[in-house]
């Protein structure tokens, strides 16, 4: 899936229209690799990062959970509990813009 949106952010960012990314990139890898994409493009890229607490991340999961609408599916907590054991924070560089015109 994230193939085929990355196919389909390509040809709007060639239309000189921002797009945004929401595939999670909880490792500095994917982010590197989508820094490394945009300058191919030469396009402006940033990481928006929005710091929560493990105890915030599971009270809305939990709510989440209870709230699901059709085609959702349950999030377990110990799926949520192995993401955060690999969390890799952006560190300040990374949320810095870059330009790559």
């Amino acid at each position: 899936m994230e193939a085929l949106l990355w196919k389909v952010a390509e040809r709007v960012l060639a239309l000189d229209v921002d797009v945004i990314l929401d595939f999670g990139f909880w490792v500095i890898s994917p982010r590197d690799e989508m820094r490394e994409r945009a300058a191919k493009l030469k396009v402006g890229f940033r990481v928006h990062y929005v710091k929560a607490s493990a105890e915030e991340l599971l009270t809305r999961l939990n709510l989440r959970n209870t709230q699901l609408s059709g085609g959702t599916f349950i999030i377990p907590e110990s799926m949520l509990k192995e993401w955060l054991l690999i969390f890799e924070p952006p560190a300040q560089h990374e949320l810095e813009y870059t330009e790559f015109y």
